[in-house]
């Protein structure tokens, strides 16, 4: 039987960094499952208290509202469609690129996808422990950040000029 640190590094996902400008990057994924106890947070608190970790991790970070509104609405997508994982299963396209760019003109752009009812610095230190998303977290090619989450799955959506 895994521990609730193995199941909680198992429920996190995809993560990708991406040049803007660019149209195709290595996807990473790994699946997770479980729930610790996080359920009856509310959605906004949950992703607040994921970017105020992010940015003791790397204080270049800046809240951006529109990339928080757009990380919301991804994570509640993504619950309704029952899917989870960076590329849209009907186009293939990789919606984090168009999300990003409609907020701001930048040169990279990354995602975080996380799954599961953790509390928020329990899937932090998952994050952190992930060395695809924690280089999205530490990246000095990021100084914008927006955290969404619905239900069971929170977006954290990166930007960098």
């Amino acid at each position: 039987m895994a521990t609730p640190w193995a199941r909680l590094l198992l429920a996190l996902a995809c993560v990708v960094t991406f040049p803007c400008a660019s149209s195709a990057a290595p996807l990473y994924s790994i699946d997770i499952t479980g729930t610790t106890g996080a359920r009856d947070l509310p959605a906004a608190e949950k992703a607040w208290r994921l970017y105020e970790l992010a940015r003791r991790e790397n204080r270049r970070l800046t809240w951006d509202e529109c990339l928080a509104v757009r990380a919301m609405r991804r994570a509640r997508l993504l619950v309704e469609a029952g899917v989870f994982e960076h590329r849209d299963p009907w186009t293939g396209q990789n919606e984090a690129w168009r999300l990003v760019e409609s907020c701001r003109r930048c040169t990279y752009a990354g995602e975080n996808l996380t799954k599961g009812y953790q509390s928020p610095e329990e899937t932090h230190k998952a994050l952190m422990a992930s060395p695809e998303h924690r280089q999205n977290i530490l990246s000095p090619r990021f100084q914008f950040l927006g955290v969404g989450c619905h239900d069971y799955i929170c977006v954290e959506l990166f930007a960098g000029e």
